[in-house]
């Protein structure tokens, strides 16, 4: 549900504001990030300190791998809904869902 509704809500985004698709995506991810930092704060706010320990190099490598593979998928996603309409989206969506099930199933046997 969130999907659709992140993919209605960027198809008017960029018919209203007329927007490219980097813009229109950073503008997703400043509003994702806001969504999700305050409810991180006000219930895990002193259990952020503790875990600030547990950082290392492998963790931080891991993370920016997936934030850079995160970041690819979203631009190209986005670049795809302005040029399909958002129900061939949706359908391609469920396809690459489907997809990903039965590889991970085939590899992680």
């Amino acid at each position: 549900l969130c999907f659709s509704l992140r993919g209605l809500y960027q198809k008017w985004s960029q018919s209203k504001r007329k927007l490219s698709a980097v813009n229109l995506q950073c503008i997703m991810q400043q509003l994702g990030v806001w969504l999700l930092v305050g409810p991180v704060v006000i219930f895990h706010g002193p259990s952020l300190l503790v875990s600030v320990k547990l950082i290392t190099v492998r963790g931080i490598l891991l993370a920016l791998i997936n934030g850079l593979a995160f970041t690819s998928y979203n631009l190209a996603s986005t670049y795809l809904l302005t040029r399909i309409t958002v129900v061939r989206h949706a359908a391609l969506n469920c396809i690459r869902r489907i997809f990903a099930i039965v590889a991970t199933s085939v590899i992680f046997q």
